[in-house]
């Protein structure tokens, strides 16, 4: 009877264990695609590239499917953007959807006023991170998606970003890690690596750039700033991260011949 009692309690916190409810960051892995429905071509204008970079600043370990390791594709969630440009407004919401593509996730609405594209998608899409809640439960399947969305706060500033620079596609562009390629942008120092790039200021190392899923495009990681980085036909852009700042602020590093 007793042993009868002992498989009863197992029984039953295995079924609650099973159906407790997960949430966004109890996954391992969350997968961004390389192409967005509302774009052209894919990563057009970092959209791609700046989802990861903004997933991972929200803690979540964020990757390309061509990252991802080999796991079951359901131990992942896997991140798709809404944008809808309007008149007046661009809205956007970031969405996490589970290994059969079912909604789990929405984050309230991001917007901005925008008319240039770039600058519109970017700005929408950081605003939309701004409520991006990386601890909220994941949705069972069978549950509605709430349809009541945060809004910003009132107080939202908008600044204006210096105008965009049109990048080089990958059949044109320098080869990555190409011989010892130098760039310069006042004190920091660009000094290619296989695959990727060093970043340094003032000669000390501080991070590097590193390649993401589409060719020529980087993820900048380093100990002052972080952001996202593309080869141009002038040299290579980094958009960093500056703190008060919703547009990403452009380091524009040119080449150095040795």
């Amino acid at each position: 009877m007793r042993r009868y009692g002992l498989l009863v309690l197992l029984t039953l916190l295995f079924c609650i264990e099973g159906n407790a409810q997960k949430n966004i960051s109890d996954y391992p892995y969350v997968v961004v695609p390389a192409f967005f429905e509302f774009l052209k071509e894919p990563d057009q204008y970092q959209m791609n590239s700046l989802t990861k970079f903004l997933l991972n600043k929200e803690g979540l370990n964020a990757v390309f499917e061509t990252e991802l390791p080999n796991i079951p594709r359901c131990d992942a969630l896997w991140a798709d953007v809404e944008l809808s440009p309007g008149f007046i407004w661009t809205r956007t919401y970031v969405i996490l959807k589970d290994c059969n593509g079912n909604e789990v996730y929405r984050s309230g609405e991001g917007r901005s006023k925008f008319k240039e594209y770039k600058k519109a998608f970017q700005h929408s899409l950081r605003n939309a991170f701004e409520i991006f809640d990386p601890s909220a439960a994941v949705l069972d399947t069978a549950s509605e998606i709430s349809t009541t969305p945060k809004t910003l706060p009132a107080s939202e500033k908008e600044k204006e970003a210096p105008e965009s620079v049109t990048v080089v596609s990958s059949e044109v562009a320098p080869k990555i890690g190409s011989s010892n390629a130098t760039y310069v942008y006042g004190d920091y120092t660009l000094k290619a690596l296989e695959g990727g790039y060093s970043i340094l200021y003032k000669n000390e190392k501080i991070g590097e750039l590193v390649p993401t899923a589409r060719p020529n495009n980087f993820l900048a990681k380093t100990s002052m700033f972080n952001g996202i980085g593309y080869i141009v036909d002038q040299g290579i852009i980094i958009e960093r991260e500056v703190e008060g700042m919703v547009e990403l602020v452009p380091m524009k590093f040119e080449m150095v011949k040795n």
